[in-house]
């Protein structure tokens, strides 16, 4: 009978310990409602957040990543954006709109976007994380053409071992480069290029272009567009096997001419030197006389 009884204050006391934990951790539920996912994001933008079923939030705070950029790892767009026009609301006063400056950050097509918010009875307690707005695309600028692209316009190479290279300027506004071949192809007529956001250039070698003519360019990409340099020419010309043993035996014949032509000129200069000793030796007993 005296356990029944303990039971019956027990039980109301555990629900009155978890409405409070409840009300304490807010309880709501957090979404970004703008942008949606495969959304376009563009200059001074205003992000969404909606609050359900909880207390009031503040603090808002937008989070992002994308994998294609520096940005890889989420990172805060903006803290404690009630201060820029977001104030501290709750359900039925539907969502708060964030504005942030997006021009600052990189282009692509797969950023990942969350909110956090905190509980607005003491601005300490967290409220939630909302779920991610994936494929979002951040569309602010146009990738620079590629300069001072090697090989030079013309070039004729003689191995065909080729490397190409373009000069991208800021590295952060380009997020890959693409070798392509206009005309004629080595295997393949796109190569992915090998550039970092650390570096200012792209390049990549083909060691085994076939002979033949070639037009080429390089296409850069900040992840949401892209940007074509213009064309250049390159021309594969490998001496042929044949070719190679007739040039060798010619540079064989002039080195052997010019040790005989060597040896010729030792001989002169030494019949020349004899003459004169004889001569010295000759005229020199007539003067004795």
């Amino acid at each position: 009978m005296r356990s029944k009884k303990n039971l019956i204050w027990f039980v109301p006391l555990l629900m009155l310990t978890m409405i409070s934990t409840v009300l304490a951790w807010g309880g709501g539920t957090l979404t970004v409602t703008a942008p949606a996912s495969s959304g376009v994001v563009t200059g001074t933008y205003e992000f969404q957040v909606s609050l359900t079923g909880g207390d009031k939030a503040s603090n808002v705070s937008i989070w992002g990543r994308a994998l294609d950029t520096r940005n890889s790892t989420y990172f805060s767009l903006g803290d404690n954006l009630t201060t820029e026009g977001c104030t501290a609301f709750n359900a039925s006063e539907g969502s708060c709109n964030v504005a942030i400056d997006t021009t600052v950050f990189e282009d692509s097509s797969s950023w990942s976007i969350y909110a956090t918010a905190n509980n607005a009875s003491d601005g300490s307690d967290a409220l939630t994380q909302s779920s991610a707005i994936s494929s979002v695309v951040f569309d602010n600028t146009v990738p620079p053409s590629a300069s001072s692209r090697t090989p030079a316009t013309g070039t004729t190479n003689n191995d065909g071992s080729v490397t190409f290279s373009g000069n991208v300027g800021n590295g952060n506004a380009t997020t890959g480069c693409t070798l392509v071949f206009n005309k004629g192809s080595p295997g393949k007529t796109q190569y992915a290029m090998a550039h970092s956001t650390s570096s200012t250039t792209c390049s990549i070698t083909l060691s085994t272009m076939p002979e033949g003519d070639y037009e080429w360019s390089i296409t850069t990409t900040d992840g949401a567009n892209q940007t074509k340099s213009s064309s250049q020419t390159l021309t594969v010309d490998k001496p042929s096997s044949a070719g190679k043993k007739v040039w060798l035996s010619e540079q064989a014949q002039i080195v052997s001419d010019a040790e005989q032509q060597e040896k010729s000129n030792r001989t002169t200069i030494g019949l020349i030197i004899v003459a004169v000793l004889i001569l010295v030796m000759k005229y020199g007993k007539k003067g004795k006389k």
